[in-house]
């Protein structure tokens, strides 16, 4: 009894064994029967075609044709110059396409094509929505030289450049007066627009010279660029200094008993400190004093100063003087005169002999 039971255990393993086998069998055929059959449904469908025709395609425009519920590769197409009434050859079924490129927004087209159909889309220059793109300066200085990946721009106008395609792009800014500019923007769908911050750049940054006097005499009057400098008032001989944008500078010292100096200036980045106004550079106005029927014996003092006169003449700073000429047998004589650049100037002491001896000499 017990053997009989093993043997019906063992038929019946053998025939589950034999049953799995024939279904797997099955199921394999199905598949690559499956498999087969829409290779030959997907081979029939790409014979069977339709068209489809675009009624207007602007330039560099990218054409992206995906399949719905097909097992067909998407298309993509790159048209570079403008066309009217595009077509193109396309299996039967639906689609969505998609137009798009930097310039304009993107359109989504949904159609179905049937066998031998031209499906025409009627799409104008209308259609196609610009992408409002553009890169605003705040704030543009005169002088400045702008720079857009690596291209120098000549003119830009509202301090706002339109219609920029989208892209990564570096913005360079060049200036005299200040350091260098850089900034890199992104430009996209999502951000179309940038703005370029430049207005706290140039509050911020702007580079200064400095032009120092060495020496400038009591009495100056400094100009630059035609405007008196009314900062530099002084009492004496000093030294001063002044701070100003990098450019070019006409510089005029005034004072009435020296020449006028002159200078042309030019701070730069590289050149930012200048000395003008040398002690050297100061050349005195010069008159003469001639004193006639001047006697031996007599002590000439200008100024408080003691002079030796040479042919009863001396040639002295263009300005006002206090002359002083004293003899032990006659009252000074005292006078403060104006000599004038590049006059004479006569002082006759005969009158002077005459009514001013001293009583103890008489």
């Amino acid at each position: 009894m017990t053997l009989f039971i093993k043997h019906i255990v063992n038929i019946f393993l053998i025939l589950l064994i034999l049953l799995s086998n024939v279904i797997i069998v099955r199921s394999q055929a199905y598949y690559f029967g499956k498999m087969k059959r829409d290779f030959i449904i997907s081979k029939l469908l790409l014979k069977q075609k339709g068209s489809v025709e675009f009624g207007y395609i602007p330039a560099k425009i990218n054409i992206d044709i995906k399949p719905i519920n097909r097992n067909f590769p998407d298309k993509k197409l790159y048209i570079k110059q403008e066309k009217f009434n595009y077509r193109i050859q396309l299996p039967i079924g639906s689609y969505i396409i998609y137009l798009y490129s930097l310039k304009y927004q993107k359109i989504d087209i949904f159609l179905t094509i049937e066998t031998n159909e031209v499906h025409s889309i009627e799409i104008t220059k209308q259609d196609y929505n610009e992408i409002e793109s553009s890169i605003e300066f705040q704030e543009i200085k005169d002088g400045s030289i702008v720079y857009i990946n690596g291209k120098k721009k000549k003119y830009i106008k509202s301090r706002t450049i339109e219609r920029v395609p989208l892209g990564r792009y570096e913005i360079k800014i060049l200036h005299s007066d200040y350091p260098e500019y850089v900034k890199n923007i992104n430009l996209t769908k999502e951000k179309p627009k940038a703005k370029v911050d430049t207005k706290i750049h140039w509050l911020i940054n702007k580079i200064y010279g400095t032009i120092t006097f060495k020496v400038l005499k009591k009495g100056s009057e400094v100009y630059i660029n035609n405007d008196k400098q009314s900062l530099l008032s002084f009492k004496n001989d000093c030294k001063k200094s002044v701070s100003l944008s990098l450019n070019k500078y006409r510089i005029k010292i005034y004072h009435p008993q020296y020449e006028t100096l002159k200078y042309d200036v030019e701070l730069t980045k590289n050149h930012k400190n200048v000395e003008i106004a040398q002690r050297k550079d100061w050349m005195p106005l010069k008159g003469t004093i001639k004193f006639d029927n001047i006697i031996e014996g007599c002590n000439v003092t200008i100024n408080n100063q003691i002079v030796n006169i040479k042919n009863n003449e001396i040639d002295v700073i263009a300005g006002k003087h206090i002359i002083i000429i004293s003899h032990y047998d006659y009252n000074d004589y005292t006078k403060t005169v104006t000599v004038n650049k590049n006059k004479t100037l006569l002082i006759n002491l005969k009158n002077h002999w005459k009514y001013s001896l001293k009583k103890k000499a008489q």
